[in-house]
Formats: structure tokens, C-alpha cells, sequence
């Protein structure tokens, strides 16, 4: 199979063969849409949590230097944790972003025949030409897919380290090792 055309050898399967490929191909589109839902999802819940973390971090910054006296070691480990909580949301929000996202089905327009392939225009070509587009859509939806967990697991460890830095900051800080 050529990697440029990953479909080419299955023109020549039997009808009923295609028609299975289109189905299963058309299965994998519904569970990429699902799988994109749910990493949105994530990202958005997991923003939301990094947010109000972050605000209730700032809350206590800004309490910690306007006491009699000020805490300014704690205010600013309160406050270097609100911005790498923040920084970590803002890539997740980034991951829920809307983006150009193939999802299963086929508009009917596509159905003209002047979007056929030349040459014999009978339902076999038709599959065989969905089989095409499929393949193409499922690797599009891929390669956002990896971009998106690239960038969300980016976010979660921005978080972690943020936790760990600032966690270890505050110990130091109040002497507890």
C-alpha cells in the first residue's frame, strides 16, 4: 500500500467488502467525536478547578500582605501558585478551543456526480470513494487528537510542578523539614 494513498489497493475489493470498510470507517469517526467531546470536557472541568484554585490562591495572597505584619513569603508562594495555576488552565482552555473537527456522515451535495472520480460511476466507485475520505477524516482527527492530549498533558504538568514547587516553597518557608 503506498503511503500516499493508503486506499488505493481496496478499490479492487468486492462491494460488500467496501460497504463494510465504510461502516466500520464511519464507527471510528462516531468514537473520535466522543473521545474530542470528552477531552473538551476535561479540559474545560480541569480549567475551572485551576481557576478557582487560583482565585482562592490570589485571595490568599492578598490577605497575607495587608495582615499586621505582612507575610510576604507566604503572599508570594500564594501568589506564584495562583499564576502557575492559571498558566495550566490556559492551556487546557486552549485544548477546548473550537477547531475543524471531520465528523462521521456526508452532506448529500457530495453526492453529485461531479465530484465522482472519472471513470465508472457505479455504487462501488461511490464506496470506494467514501472509503477515501474516511481514511482521510479519521487521519485529520488523529493528529488534532495528538495535539490536543499533547498540549492538555503540557497543562497537567504545569499543575503537578507548580503544586511541587510551591509545596516544597511553603515547608521551606514554614520551617517544617
Amino acid at each position: 500500500m503506498a503511503e500516499d494513498n493508503p486506499t488505493e489497493s481496496l478499490k479492487n475489493l468486492p462491494q460488500e467488502v467496501l460497504e463494510q470498510i465504510v461502516r466500520e470507517g464511519e464507527l471510528m469517526m462516531q468514537a473520535q467525536l466522543q473521545t474530542h467531546l470528552a477531552t473538551d470536557q476535561r479540559a474545560i472541568t480541569f480549567a475551572g478547578l485551576m481557576l478557582t484554585a487560583a482565585t482562592a490562591s490570589f485571595g490568599a495572597a492578598i490577605a497575607l500582605v495587608r495582615v499586621t505584619p505582612p507575610d510576604r513569603a507566604l503572599a508570594e508562594i500564594a501568589g506564584w501558585f495562583a499564576v502557575g495555576l492559571i498558566a495550566a488552565a490556559g492551556l487546557a482552555l486552549i485544548t477546548a478551543f473550537p477547531r475543524k473537527f471531520c465528523l462521521p456522515g456526508n452532506e448529500p451535495k457530495n453526492w453529485r456526480t461531479d465530484h465522482w472520480e472519472p471513470g465508472k460511476r457505479d455504487t462501488k466507485q461511490a464506496r470506494h470513494s467514501q472509503v477515501k475520505i474516511l481514511q482521510s477524516q479519521i487521519t485529520k482527527n488523529r493528529r488534532l487528537a495528538k495535539t490536543k492530549g499533547q498540549i492538555q498533558l503540557a497543562s497537567f504538568i504545569i499543575a503537578y510542578i507548580t503544586c511541587l514547587i510551591c509545596g516544597l516553597n511553603l515547608a521551606l518557608t514554614l520551617d517544617l523539614f
